[in-house]
Formats: structure tokens, C-alpha cells, sequence
């Protein structure tokens, strides 16, 4: 069996749309995240949705220097395209998605 890190180090390979979301269940807002990223998704999309416990998988939410909860990171074809602080920026994911892409974390 896999865990988040091993997984991790394949994000470069996947094809498609890859949403790194962490959260925490103690937040209401990370909570709701799961279905709100889910639905904000486009339609047809080849999407692989990691869901990132911040509390438990300490080391990956320090590598990817997350501060603020929930937050998504978007990966396109293996690439880091936009981080998304949510969530006030799901309802934007698309637009986001259709942004040029920022410099990685």
C-alpha cells in the first residue's frame, strides 16, 4: 500500500487535471471542500483528486508550505499550475484553470 508520499512522487507523471486539496476536519470550510471541488470540476475532465489531511501528513503539508486551510493546489499534466486559497476560490477553479500558470510553491 501506497501512502501520500510515495504517491507524491508520481504527481510529475500524471496526465490531466490533478487538485492537491489539504484540509483539516476540525474546519467547517475544509469539511464542505470535497463536494465543492468536486462539483467545480469541468465535466469530462481526466481528474485524479488527492485529499490532504494537514493534521495527519505533517511532512507533506510543510513541503508544500501550506499556512491557510483548506487550500487547493492544481496540477496540470504534471506541472504546478495555480494555487487556490479556498473556499472562495472554487467557484473560479475554471478560471483559474484558464489563468497562465504561476511559479511553483
Amino acid at each position: 500500500m501506497m501512502g501520500p508520499m510515495a504517491e507524491f512522487a508520481t504527481l510529475e507523471r500524471l496526465p490531466g487535471l490533478t487538485p492537491v486539496l489539504f484540509a483539516a476536519s476540525a474546519y467547517g470550510a475544509c469539511r464542505r471542500m470535497p463536494k465543492v471541488s468536486a462539483d467545480g470540476l469541468p465535466r469530462g475532465t481526466d481528474c485524479r483528486v488527492y485529499m490532504i489531511g494537514a493534521g495527519r501528513d505533517v511532512t507533506l503539508t510543510r513541503e508544500f508550505e501550506v499556512f491557510h486551510l483548506p487550500v487547493i493546489f492544481l496540477y496540470v499534466d504534471g506541472r504546478f499550475h495555480r494555487q487556490l486559497r479556498a473556499p472562495a476560490a472554487v467557484p473560479g477553479l475554471q478560471q483559474a484553470l484558464a489563468a497562465p500558470a504561476q511559479e511553483a510553491p
